[in-house]
């Protein structure tokens, strides 16, 4: 009989701290995690883009490199909610800052294997999208895919680079 209560009271504080954790959780992030609002996410654009032009060498390469993953995940929402004009500009963006991190690695010779891998990942991430869209809404994003192979490359020959 003691077991059986010790038992009880224990799943009961279990399903106590459940309780506990998920209010924290509600209360914690007020908008739906997978839907962030629009003011939101370009704030957070403009502020991360702005720590990423006033920084130098490995460390502008990393944040442009973040700035231009976010964007990318930021356009598949969008082409997901239907709005692929608005979903190419932000692949055109994060493309553009793909490169940024490319020539800041290249530059001074800092995280270039990370650089040249997360280059990689971009691309692959992208490819994933490109198979999603609707027919009329690949060419771009095939471009941009190739634009982003063709970066991690530049970043392979210039490592290797035989002196």
């Amino acid at each position: 009989m003691k077991i059986a209560a010790r038992t009880i009271w224990q799943l009961g504080i279990v399903i106590l701290l459940c309780a506990c954790a998920v209010a924290q959780d509600k209360q914690d992030s007020p908008q739906p995690r997978n839907q962030p609002s629009t003011s939101t996410t370009e704030d957070h654009f403009s502020e991360l883009r702005k720590r990423a032009e006033s920084s130098e060498g490995g460390d502008r390469a990393k944040l442009f490199l973040e700035l231009a993953h976010q964007e990318i995940e930021d356009a598949d929402a969008k082409f997901t909610a239907g709005d692929a004009d608005r979903a190419q500009a932000v692949v055109k963006q994060a493309i553009a800052d793909a490169q940024e991190a490319t020539h800041a690695s290249m530059e001074t010779h800092k995280r270039m294997k990370q650089t040249q891998i997360a280059m990689h990942e971009l691309a692959r991430r992208l490819d994933g999208i490109e198979h999603s869209l609707t027919a009329e809404d690949r060419p771009p994003v095939k471009a941009a895919v190739e634009k982003l192979q063709g970066m991690a490359t530049e970043l392979l020959e210039t490592m290797f680079k035989r002196k």
